[in-house]
């Protein structure tokens, strides 16, 4: 503060230059005198040479090329970690599962087979279901079969994780890392033996 007062405001750093600016002010009152004071408020800039700009610059977009490659992919792989795709023994309407296994009616042994419903009795080890409740691809009612089927058959070591206004796909970085952060515990927990 004390270089803008002496109008030093350019100063000269490693990283550029640094400038001091009168951004307001507020008033103080002395206890012992009564006298009211208006101080100044400061605000300091910090203007980048040429060669830490560049070194931000590419810094920046480092960052941001690492975090659309790892959206990337925590979309590529979140269906098949986070959710489970049960779409066999229940799914009422038509949906991605209908896309590829037809229906029920017409395939029944296929609904059969890619529903883990009817494999839960031999889950072995721990399980981590991550689902979002309006998801039109795979259905939340058999995210809801399937733990009822688990507490039927009394496993243990499974946990459920619901997102109430996530879809298939997520998309709100909450879900995400919420999710990330289960799947990361699951393994730390159980594969870091």
């Amino acid at each position: 503060m004390a270089n803008a007062f002496l109008n030093n405001v350019n100063q000269n750093t490693p990283q550029g230059s640094l400038n001091y600016d009168v951004t307001g002010s507020y008033e103080w009152t002395d206890p012992s005198t009564g006298s009211k004071y208006s101080i100044p408020r400061f605000t300091s800039t910090q203007s980048l040479n040429a060669t830490q700009q560049a070194l931000q610059d590419t810094s920046d977009a480092t960052k941001q090329t690492l975090g659309n490659i790892g959206y990337s992919q925590a979309q590529k792989i979140g269906g098949i970690l986070g959710t489970p795709f049960s779409p066999g023994a229940y799914a009422p309407g038509a949906g991605n599962a209908q896309n590829i296994l037809n229906t029920p009616q017409a395939d029944a042994d296929a609904f059969r087979q890619s529903s883990p419903i009817y494999f839960a009795e031999g889950l072995k080890g721990a399980l981590l279901i991550a689902h979002g409740m309006v998801d039109t691809n795979v259905f939340f009612q058999d995210t809801v079969r399937l733990t009822q089927r688990l507490v039927e058959l009394r496993k243990e070591n499974w946990s459920v994780a619901m997102y109430p206004v996530e879809n298939h796909g997520f998309v709100r970085p909450e879900s995400w890392a919420d999710e990330y952060k289960r799947i990361f515990k699951l393994f730390e927990d159980n594969l870091k033996k």
